[in-house]
């Protein structure tokens, strides 16, 4: 948690300029079954606590301010280890800091800046920019330490990413970082030894940064069988053998990126318009080609993978995405997220329905003139006794 200036933020909103960062941070532990404040912690440590440092693991917390990297048991400071950060950033610019086992990775851009006397508090400078070059940009030092002590274990060099933080990914038991700032030429070819930081797998990746392109811009991710670099599209490393795909069309959003999850590829909606001609629009979810024998459905018997439960209309004929033109089937109305309905909605609104759900409930949708919505606790589906259209909900 910080505090923001009001009157600076509400300067920047009339002109259209960036938020001020938050100042004044402080952390705070809660008991997620009573809501009691368990510890909280609001001193020069957490002051300019940087941000997506805040990790937690094996009952501990960690964290990097301006000077050190600092590890918390109980509300109390365990240790904490000299470790100076760049104080003059771009503001995509951010250390990245991992836990694996006993294992903590700290991974930042060189310090550009004049040295400084680490005894006092210091205040990150930010720089609203896309630009990938100046401070916060340039290669830098992945650090790699004991999560009992801050012992350091070994180093290795690391840069940034395509306006993004460092690259520190744990996949297939091996530490693989990004070495070249941006991300243009071959990268992701050594995978080390979490513990010592021996190099065990060497990979050629040069083809995946052949298309002359800059990287997207967010972080690269992986799971323990692939390292998914954001170069074009979507490039796999296979882990198993060197193995590179790539797929050109697929992108996430600004400094999310992509996420691999449950056996699939999620693309969220992004507003990037490189290679506009080829962008996919909406919320995509990516399953692997099905393998060889797989019962594919015969044609015309695709319905039949359609379960009717028992409140289905049975008089009716259920048609997939055909619905009135001014319903509302679903959340931002479609699969696209367009958000916009042809339905007619006059100037002047009039309450045609009403009744009291308690919970807490879902967005509604509209359809076949009733707005059905869920109550999360406990999981029902009421609809209220009057019928409500489009235009009595929008």
């Amino acid at each position: 948690m910080g505090t923001i200036d009001r009157e600076a933020y509400s300067r920047g909103r009339r002109l259209g300029a960036p938020s001020p960062p938050p100042r004044g941070k402080r952390l705070i532990a809660i008991d997620t079954l009573s809501g009691d404040v368990v510890w909280r912690k609001s001193d020069v440590d957490t002051r300019e606590l940087l941000p997506s440092t805040l990790c937690v693991g094996g009952g501990r917390v960690y964290f990097h301010n301006p000077n050190d990297l600092v590890c918390m048991k109980a509300g109390e400071v365990a240790w904490r280890v000299p470790r100076p950060l760049e104080v003059d950033r771009l503001s995509w610019s951010s250390p990245t800091l991992v836990i694996h086992g006993d294992v903590i990775l700290s991974a930042d851009c060189a310090v550009d800046s004049p040295p400084r006397a680490m005894d006092k508090a210091v205040q990150v400078k930010w720089k609203v920019t896309a630009r990938t070059k100046g401070k916060g940009a340039s290669a830098g030092e992945l650090i790699a330490m004991s999560a009992d002590d801050g012992e350091e274990l070994w180093r290795c060099p690391t840069a940034p990413g395509y306006n993004s933080p460092p690259d520190v990914l744990v996949a297939g038991g091996l530490v693989w970082t990004g070495k070249v700032s941006g991300r243009n030429q071959e990268d992701f070819t050594e995978g080390r030894d979490p513990h010592t930081g021996e190099v065990k797998r060497r990979f050629e990746t040069d083809p995946l940064f052949s298309v002359a392109h800059h990287h997207r811009c967010y972080r690269d991710k992986a799971t323990d069988r692939f390292i998914l670099v954001g170069r074009t599209g979507v490039e796999l490393i296979d882990l198993a053998d060197g193995e590179l795909m790539r797929n050109c069309w697929v992108r996430g959003a600004c400094q999310y990126g992509v996420m691999p999850a449950n056996g699939l590829l999620y693309a969220p909606p992004h507003s990037c318009a490189c290679y506009i001609q080829s962008k996919l629009s909406g919320l995509w979810a990516l399953a692997p080609r099905k393998s060889p024998g797989f019962d594919e459905p015969k044609r015309g018997e695709e319905q039949r993978r359609l379960e009717h439960g028992p409140g289905f209309p049975a008089s009716e004929e259920y048609v997939p995405g055909n619905h009135e033109a001014d319903a509302w089937p679903a959340l931002h109305h479609d699969a696209a997220r367009t958000g916009r309905t042809q339905a007619t909605i006059p100037a002047v609104l009039k309450r045609e329905g009403q009744t009291h759900l308690g919970g807490r409930l879902t967005s509604p949708g509209v359809g076949r003139g009733k707005p059905p919505v869920a109550a999360r606790h406990p999981p029902t589906t009421p609809a209220p006794a009057a019928p409500a259209r489009a235009r009595g909900l929008q």
